[in-house]
């Protein structure tokens, strides 16, 4: 297997377990499609990498992840944030690199459009890496 970044491999798995939790899962750049509520969207994927030794390098992944629901159905909207951070708070044993001590922080907005209260909650999760 070729290795990879470790962001294309956070990517990856983020989307490929988000797609199991049978909601759709676009990126932000796609906002503009009609999707049904709940969604998840994958805004960014980043990673700052440090030489820990000689030879080795450790990296602080992060991504920032949305989800949109309709604003009266707060249980829905709660269940799948609580499935969604099951999912970010895990330790992460991608391929080619170890994810652990990850960090989040949740910020939800309510944000009107086309005449409909939409919730809008928003994840990010920072990671150590080696």
């Amino acid at each position: 297997m070729v290795k990879q970044s470790s962001k294309l491999e956070l990517y990856n798995y983020l989307f490929s377990e988000f797609n199991a939790l049978g909601v759709p899962v676009i990126r932000t750049k796609d906002l503009n499609q009609e999707l049904p509520y709940p969604f998840i969207a994958i805004q960014t994927v980043d990673d700052k990498i440090s030489r820990l030794t000689f030879d080795s390098y450790g990296g602080a992944p992060s991504a920032t992840i949305h989800i949109w629901g309709i604003e009266q159905e707060v249980l829905t909207n709660d269940m799948l944030l609580a499935k969604v951070q099951d999912i970010l708070l895990d330790e992460l044993l991608l391929p080619h690199y170890h994810l652990f001590q990850p960090q989040m922080t949740v910020n939800e907005t309510i944000e009107t459009e086309s005449n409909q209260e939409l919730s809008h909650t928003i994840i990010n999760i920072e990671y150590e890496s080696h």
